[in-house]
């Protein structure tokens, strides 16, 4: 099951140990600090293929490796422009406000 440093494991296995790591997939890469550091394009590149990628040490998960979500798409001013009216006397103070104006 070891190969390279690289340990297969069951996510069963995983949340028994340790319950608040929550993950979907069944099989996950568990590496060790030492050997992400000298494949880290390598672990990258699989993440970014969906694949679930924890960095370990000394067998106890740190962090998981996951792509960034794309970003929002930049708002465009003047989108609305023609499509919303205010009426003249918006800002215009309430009546119902009157006690509390000085």
């Amino acid at each position: 099951m070891a190969k390279d440093g690289v340990v297969e494991m069951a996510v069963g296995a995983l949340i028994n140990d340790y319950l608040s790591w929550s993950c979907q997939d069944w099989l996950m890469t568990i590496v060790n600090l030492a050997d992400a550091k000298a494949r880290l394009s390598e672990l990258v590149a699989a993440a970014e293929k969906g694949e679930v990628v924890v960095i370990a040490r000394r067998n106890v998960p740190l962090v998981r490796l996951q792509p960034v979500a794309a970003g929002k798409e930049k708002p465009r001013f003047g989108l609305l422009r023609g499509k919303i009216e205010m009426s003249s006397d918006f800002d215009a103070p309430l009546d119902q406000f009157r006690a509390y104006r000085r």
